[in-house]
Parts: C-alpha cells; sequence; structure tokens
C-alpha cells in the first residue's frame, strides 16, 4: 500500500511539473517544459523494469504508470492552450527523444559486443545493456505515438459533438489516450505469448488509476489557470482531426485562396492601369514623371502631347525638348526654380513655344515621390495650359488701367478747373485794376504781381503735365547716370536761396562714383523736388544733408533738414494730389502741391519706395530706396 501512495505522490508532482512548467512559458518558452519532457522520454527507454503488486498478479510497471499518463497530458495541455502547431512539434520531439535513447542503447549494446569491452556497475543482464527486442521497440512507438495523438483527437471529437463539460471530457481523453497505449503497446509486443495475459490486465488497470489520478491536475489548470494565459486557443473552433492532418490542410487552403488572390490582384492590377492609361489619356491636364537632377521626362502622357503639339515619339528623340521649348526670356528663370524646388512640392507659371510658333502659357505643378528609406527617386508633375486665363487676366488688366486712365482724367480735369480758376481770377483782377490806375507805382506793383501769378500758374500747369504723363506711361528711358553729379548739379540750382538764406548744405559724393541705369529726367526731378522743399521750408541758418548709401542691390537716398517739419496727422497725406501741410501754406502760400505726388511715383516706377519721417520744428527725412543694377 506504501508504494501505492508513494506512485499517487509521484504521479500529482509530475502532472504539476507539467502544468507549472506550462504556465510560466509565455515568459520563458516552451524550452524547460519539453526539457522535461524528453527527460521522461528517456526514463522511460531506459527499459528499467520495476513494478509494484497492489494485489496478487496485479503489476504495475512504475515507470510506464508515472511518466505515460504524465506526457500525454502535457500534449492535451498544449493542444488546448497552445494549438495544432505547437502539440505536433512536441509529439515529434518526443519521438525523436525515443528513437535517440533506442540508438544509444544500440551504440552501447554493439560497443559491448566488442572485444575487451567491460562494464562496472552493470553486469550483461542490465535492463539497459540486455539485447533490444525489436517487437518491443516497435511497440513502445507505435504506443507513443497513438496515445499522443488520441489524446487530442478524442478531445476534439467529444467537443464538436457532445455537449460534455470540460473537466469530463479532459479525464475521458486522458483515460482514451492511456487505454490506447496499454492496448497498442501489448498487442505489438506481446500478444501470441505468455507475457500478454501475465501483464496485459495490470498494463490496463494501471493506466486506468493513473488516469483518474492525474485527472484532477489537468482538469483544474486547463480549466482555472490555462485559459488566462496570452494567446489562449482553447476556444478557437477546430476540426476533429486536426492534429493529424488540420494543419496541412488549413496550409493548403491558404495557399489556395493566396494564388486565387494573387491572380484577382493581378487582374484587378491591369484593369486598373487599363482605367488608369483611359483617364491619363483623356484628361486635360498634362501628366509628366522623370528621375531627380533631370529634365527630360520618361513618361508623358496623351494631353502633353496636344499642348504642346509633338508627339511622344518626337518628345523622347530629344532629351531637350522641355527646355527648348520654354520661352527665352523664362528659362532661365525656370530652370533656376525646378532646381531650387527639386526637393519639395512647387508651381510655377511659364510659357512655351509651339514648333507652329503658338506662344502658351503653361502653369506646373511638381512634386517629388519618395521611396520606403525618404530617397526621393521620382519627380511628377501636372502642367495645364493656361493661356485662356491669362488672356482673360490680360483683358482685365488692360481694362482695369483704361478705367483708372479714365478715373484719373476726371480728377485730373476737376483738380485742373479748381487750381486754375484762382489764379485766373486773380489775373482778372490785376489787369482790371491796372485798366483802373495811372499810377506808374500801382501799375509796377500790379504787373510785379500778374509776373508772380503767371510763374506760379506754370509751375502748376508743368507739375500736372508731367504727373499725367507719368501716371499714363509706364516706360522709362534708362540711361547710365552718376548719382553723385546729378545731386551735385541739383544742388548748385538751389545754390543762390542757400546763400541767401546762409544755410549749411552737406553733400559728399560716393567714391569711387556711383553709376545707375534710370531716367535722369525723372529722377532728377524727383530729387530735386525733394532738396527744393528741404531748402525751401529751413528757416535762416538751417542745416540741410543729402546722403547716398550704397547696400548692394540697393541704393539709399537720404534727404534731411532742420525745416519746419510735417504735423504727425498730416504725414499719411504728403503724398496725395494737392495736398499741402498746414504750416508750409503758411510759409509759402503759393506752392502747388504737386511736388511729393511726381516724387512718389518716379521712385515707383523705378521699382522702389520713399519713406518720410518728421517731427515739427524739428525737421524732416525723406528717405528714396532704389533697387537699381549697378553696371
Amino acid at each position: 500500500m506504501e508504494n501505492l501512495l508513494l506512485l499517487v505522490v509521484n504521479v500529482w508532482m509530475m502532472g504539476l511539473i507539467i502544468a507549472v512548467l506550462h504556465a510560466i512559458s509565455p515568459k520563458y518558452g516552451f524550452a524547460p517544459l519539453l526539457l522535461i519532457l524528453g527527460a521522461m522520454m528517456g526514463a522511460l527507454e531506459s527499459q528499467v523494469y520495476l513494478y509494484i503488486e497492489p494485489t496478487e498478479g496485479l503489476r504495475f510497471f512504475v515507470s510506464a504508470t508515472l511518466f505515460v499518463p504524465t506526457i500525454v497530458m502535457g500534449i492535451l495541455i498544449l493542444y488546448i492552450a497552445n494549438g495544432t502547431m505547437p502539440a505536433r512539434l512536441t509529439i515529434f520531439a518526443i519521438l525523436g527523444a525515443s528513437l535517440l535513447a533506442l540508438f544509444v542503447r544500440v551504440m552501447f549494446r554493439a560497443q559491448l559486443e566488442l572485444p575487451d569491452a567491460e562494464v562496472i556497475s552493470f553486469d550483461t543482464s542490465s535492463a539497459l545493456l540486455a539485447p533490444i527486442g525489436l517487437r518491443e521497440t516497435i511497440a513502445s512507438l507505435l504506443a507513443y505515438g497513438s496515445d499522443m495523438f488520441v489524446i487530442a483527437v478524442f478531445y476534439q471529437g467529444m467537443r464538436n459533438h457532445f455537449q460534455l463539460p470540460r473537466w469530463l471530457m479532459i479525464g475521458l481523453a486522458l483515460m482514451a489516450a492511456l487505454w490506447t497505449d496499454a492496448i497498442v503497446f501489448n498487442m505489438v509486443a506481446r500478444l501470441g505469448s505468455d507475457d500478454f495475459m501475465r501483464f496485459f490486465p495490470g498494463d490496463v488497470v494501471a493506466k486506468t488509476f493513473a488516469a483518474v489520478v492525474i485527472w484532477p491536475v489537468a482538469a483544474v489548470y486547463l480549466i482555472r489557470f490555462a485559459p488566462h494565459l496570452p494567446e489562449y486557443q482553447g476556444d478557437r473552433p477546430r476540426a476533429t482531426f486536426d492534429l493529424l492532418f488540420g494543419e496541412f490542410e488549413q496550409v493548403m487552403l491558404t495557399l489556395s485562396r493566396t494564388q486565387q488572390q494573387l491572380a484577382e490582384t493581378k487582374a484587378l492590377q491591369v484593369q486598373e492601369m487599363a482605367y488608369q492609361q483611359q483617364f491619363m489619356d483623356n484628361v486635360e491636364e498634362a501628366f509628366w514623371m522623370h528621375s531627380p537632377g533631370e529634365y527630360a521626362c520618361f513618361y508623358i502622357n496623351k494631353a502633353y502631347e496636344r499642348i504642346w503639339g509633338i508627339t511622344a515619339q518626337e518628345y523622347f528623340t530629344n532629351p531637350h525638348t522641355w527646355v527648348n521649348s520654354i520661352y527665352r526670356d523664362d528659362r532661365a528663370r525656370i530652370l533656376t526654380e525646378v532646381k531650387l524646388h527639386s526637393e519639395e512640392p512647387y508651381e510655377i507659371e511659364y510659357r512655351i513655344v509651339r514648333p507652329d510658333g503658338d506662344l502658351r502659357w503653361i502653369r506646373d505643378r511638381g512634386f517629388p515621390i519618395r521611396n520606403e528609406r525618404g530617397e526621393i527617386y521620382r519627380v511628377a508633375g501636372i502642367s495645364e495650359d493656361i493661356t485662356a486665363r491669362k488672356d482673360v487676366e490680360r483683358a482685365q488688366l488692360e481694362l482695369e488701367v483704361e478705367r483708372e486712365k479714365v478715373m484719373f482724367l476726371r480728377q485730373f480735369i476737376g483738380e485742373v478747373t479748381h487750381d486754375l480758376r484762382t489764379p485766373l481770377a486773380a489775373l482778372d483782377l490785376k489787369i482790371y485794376l491796372m485798366q483802373r490806375t495811372t499810377d506808374a507805382d500801382k501799375q509796377r506793383l500790379h504787373l510785379n504781381e500778374l509776373g508772380s501769378i503767371t510763374s506760379r500758374m506754370g509751375r502748376l500747369i508743368e507739375d500736372l503735365m508731367t504727373l499725367a504723363r507719368l501716371e499714363n506711361v509706364s516706360t522709362l528711358t534708362l540711361t547710365l547716370v552718376n548719382l553723385g553729379a546729378l545731386i551735385q548739379s541739383l544742388l548748385d540750382e538751389v545754390q543762390p536761396i542757400v546763400d541767401s538764406k546762409k544755410l549749411q548744405v552737406e553733400f559728399v559724393p560716393p567714391d569711387p562714383p556711383l553709376w545707375l541705369h534710370v531716367d535722369d529726367t525723372d529722377l532728377g526731378r524727383a530729387l530735386g523736388n525733394l532738396i527744393n522743399n528741404a531748402v525751401h521750408y529751413t528757416p535762416e541758418g538751417g542745416r540741410v544733408e543729402v546722403g547716398i548709401t550704397d547696400y548692394g542691390n540697393e541704393v539709399a537716398i537720404v534727404v534731411r533738414d532742420t525745416g519746419i517739419g510735417i504735423p504727425d496727422e498730416e504725414l499719411p497725406q504728403v503724398f496725395t494730389r494737392f495736398f499741402r501741410a498746414t504750416n508750409a501754406k503758411a510759409v509759402d502760400p503759393g506752392g502747388t502741391g504737386l511736388g511729393l505726388a511726381i516724387v512718389q511715383r518716379v521712385v515707383q516706377q523705378h521699382g522702389g519706395k520713399v519713406l518720410v519721417e518728421s517731427k515739427v520744428g524739428e525737421g524732416t527725412k525723406f528717405t528714396v530706396r532704389l533697387p537699381i543694377r549697378k553696371e
């Protein structure tokens, strides 16, 4: 009885070891579990025929009763919790370990048969070195394979066809597997001999006993603990014979489905390519692609051929077709922009000349295409013929210019009518007074005043004509001008006024001379207006400074005075036609109010801008910035 109890304890202990090793497999893998199962198989193959006899004539072989139930329990745990493939691989590993143990026995036995071979701890009757029985060897392999496959198939069959409690299915599967082991081994190894009836009943009872003992361990673990493991497979539907060939059928089915999907995908790709080609051939925009760093495209669609007026064959024959098609005035700019924006999306507009001489406007939108490493391997883009839009824009611009001209003419007539009416009335009055008096002194006075009025009218008319010309003519007559000499000549013209008012004038011409391409007449008039104002509105003993600063691609001309200044609230209006600051009217009521308007218009026509800073009683500073290229 003590041996039987010890066997029960050993079976439970082995079962618990298998359960614990499987429970820690998510962290440590299946290696510890496979190692213990292989060790159990090696112990079985040692052929140590130790048995106990609970009752007379009923023999329990300890190794078979202890290890076989534990091994099939491990297979059942793997099959339920981890799926078909881990269980099948473990079965093959155990069978492989069995064959390895058999090979070791054969090797040792062959070594023992050779001369001078001896053993220390065993004699030739030792179980390990005993002659190998072919029937028992085949029986062991068949029994191991059968019971491990039967336990999974039997369990899955009951689960698929019978509504039984899981704990009962686990116990019945263990029982069926161990009965299979006893029947197969004894039928193959002992049928027809006296040992069959002597050992078969005890083997069946022993395996039944072991199944009942290990049943609770397996059921508790598989029902209470295993379902909480990650990737638990116990609830996944599977075929009854899934362990035998289910995975292979699944693989074949997967391969078949994959082939079908590949065929469908290929057909879909061919269809999509046909649709894309139809789309590319019928869209109005040109689509193109070229390699990075190149201008020649390796793909263009039908729209590209229509817009450029060439065939694809003609395009691909000459790699410079696109570059040569760009209008000469746009070519350098476009090639530079395409190169600068080669690694980012860009949008450019330019003109092309078709083979028939037709000039077309094109808008390109290009974007780089990157591979999985982030490298640009293609540049794609869309080109649109925007000639019609440009024609509309040009027509709208011309219409807007005409409208502005009409508006300016109306405003000009209104302003001229207003500003000429006053001096004309003064002329009439002075003429009338001269006719009414015979006093020579009074006639001389009226005559001088008539001269002043006509002089002011002359300046007014001249300024009006100049402003009208600047408003309606956009082209400039450019000549190479020495800027320092130009300013010095303007200062020389006002030198009499400077001397009479005892002003200090400071100007240092640049050295070397600064030569610019400008309209010398208009720019001289604009700068003369600024210098005249500075001299005119600076009190006696004041200071006027003129400076030139070269910023490389920009020239700044500064005219600064210590004159009467301009009120802050009136600064925004100083460039308005006919506007004059309040304090300026008090100093000189005869000004035209057009000088600064002319300055602004001339500077704008040269692509520059004019800025003003002023403070009443301290002076005014005008800065003219001209972005003019030096020659």
